[in-house]
């Protein structure tokens, strides 16, 4: 802090380090129904806001933008180098994948 504040009755003195808890904002149970759940789904409502796991503002992880071009790069390779397509049954037909019972698969 460049000079002393109060946020919320709390004195926060001048040249205290302040470090927000990602971890503790990620788990708030007004923001996130069930948050010890993996449920990626939770993220497509636009009212539940972004997790700022790489930071935020000035101190944001400079490896952000880089993570998210190496994940663009490297789907986009997939699927301009490969031909992707279900597999066939014995006698012709798609066999449809499930993800029934898989838990944290990275794709």
């Amino acid at each position: 802090m460049h000079r002393k504040n109060e946020y919320n009755g709390y004195l926060i003195p001048k040249d205290a380090i302040v470090i927000g808890n990602t971890w503790a904002m990620s788990r708030d149970e007004k923001i996130y129904r069930n948050p010890e759940t993996f449920d990626p789904d939770r993220f497509l409502d636009p009212s539940v806001p972004h997790i700022p796991a790489f930071g935020w503002g000035q101190r944001v992880c400079p490896g952000l933008h880089y993570a998210q071009a190496s994940i663009f790069i490297t789907i986009a390779s997939i699927f301009a180098t490969f031909n992707i397509t279900m597999s066939k049954d014995e006698s012709g037909k798609d066999i449809v994948p499930t993800t029934e019972g898989v838990e944290n698969l990275l794709i």
